[in-house]
């Protein structure tokens, strides 16, 4: 059965943001499918993965799906946007997967799920 753990990543300026993450441990051992995700503006921003300290996924925040609450923008832009980064593979048990916003001057948020099934415990 596929599961899913929300997320949500405050960005600031000049920084590196990372959330809790998707931890696999005894109890619950973990292989992620997928993380779905939508940024809410476009800032030359970049969504980052990491598998521990192992950076798996540097992406430009253009190629990402944008939240918009206004309506009042278009924020169509040419060419397909991504919303799912496919990963699919064990978690071993400790370790985790973290999604990352790494901002420049403009903060911008992040938000998501992590799909995941539990495979042993």
């Amino acid at each position: 059965m596929m599961l899913s753990q929300w997320f949500h990543v405050a960005g600031v300026a000049n920084s590196i943001v990372t959330d809790a993450g998707l931890v696999s441990t005894d109890a619950e051992k973990k292989t992620i499918s997928h993380i779905r995700l939508v940024v809410d503006e476009v800032a030359d921003n970049n969504v980052q993965v990491y598998h521990e300290r192992t950076k798996v996924h540097d992406i430009p925040d253009r190629l990402f799906d944008v939240e918009n609450a206004t309506g009042a923008i278009n924020l169509a832009k040419p060419g397909a946007r991504i919303n799912d980064l496919e990963m699919s593979f064990p978690i071993p048990v400790g370790e985790s997967i973290k999604i990352a916003m790494k901002c420049g001057a403009t903060a911008t948020d992040l938000y998501g799920a992590y799909f995941y099934e539990i495979t042993g415990g």
